[in-house]
C-alpha cells in the first residue's frame, strides 16, 4: 500500500523483476597491453565495459608501414621516440612523434676521448689547463685524428698532465667554454665547442 500526502492510498499490482547484478556476474579480461575489460555477464546477457590506460609501450626499432597509436615509443638511429596519434610516419617527420631521449655521441675505441688543454703563459711556455670530452662529436673526432701530428714527449712545461696522455704537437687552437678557473689554474667543467682554423680568432 502507497498513501500519498493528501491521504489518498494507493494498492499497487503485483510487480514482477530480478534481482540487480552482483559482484559474481562480473569478471575482468586484461589484453596484455593497456586495455582491461570489465564484463558483466549472466545467461545469454553480457555486458563489455572496456577501460583504456594510457601506458607507454616500447614496440623496438620503428618499422616502415607498421601502425602505430599514442602511447607507443620506438627507437630509430639511436634515439627514442613517443608516439602522439595513429600513425605510420616515420619519426622525426612530423608533429605525430616526439623526441624523447637523443642519440648520444659514439663511444669509439682506440678513438680520440677527450683532448688535454694547454694555455700559453706569457713567458712563452705551455701549461696544462686539464682535459674536456665534452662536445667531442664523431666528425670532430675524425678532423682531429687527421690533423694533429703525434710527438714523443710532452709539450707542456707545467701543470698536471693527465696519465695515459698521447702526446701531439701543440699547433691547434680551440674554443673551450668552461665554468671557471679552479684554483691550480685548471678550467672547470670545460666544453670542446670548436676547432680554430688558420687565421680564425
Amino acid at each position: 500500500m502507497l498513501t500519498l500526502s493528501d491521504g489518498v492510498v494507493l494498492t499497487p499490482g503485483r510487480v514482477d523483476g530480478r534481482d540487480g547484478l552482483s559482484i559474481e556476474d562480473l569478471s575482468l579480461q586484461y589484453d596484455g597491453e593497456r586495455t582491461v575489460t570489465f564484463v558483466f555477464a549472466r545467461g545469454d546477457k553480457r555486458t563489455d565495459i572496456p577501460i583504456v590506460f594510457p601506458l607507454m609501450l616500447y614496440r623496438g626499432v620503428f618499422e616502415p608501414g607498421r601502425s602505430y597509436v599514442r602511447g607507443d615509443t620506438v627507437t630509430l638511429n639511436g634515439s627514442l621516440y613517443h608516439c602522439n596519434a595513429p600513425t605510420t610516419a616515420r619519426p622525426g617527420d612530423g608533429a605525430d612523434w616526439t623526441l624523447s631521449v637523443k642519440h648520444g655521441r659514439d663511444g669509439r675505441s682506440g678513438h680520440i676521448g677527450a683532448v688535454v688543454l694547454g694555455e700559453r703563459l706569457e713567458d712563452g711556455t705551455l701549461r696544462c689547463a686539464g682535459k674536456a670530452g665534452s662536445g667531442l662529436t664523431s666528425a670532430l673526432i675524425d678532423e682531429l685524428e687527421a690533423a694533429l701530428v703525434r710527438r714523443p714527449t710532452s709539450p707542456f712545461d707545467s701543470g698536471s698532465v693527465p696519465a695515459g696522455t698521447t702526446f701531439v704537437e701543440p699547433t691547434h687552437r680551440a674554443v673551450i667554454e668552461f665554468t671557471e678557473w679552479t684554483a691550480t689554474r685548471t678550467l672547470r667543467h670545460p666544453t670542446f665547442k670548436a676547432l680554430l682554423r688558420a687565421g680564425e680568432d
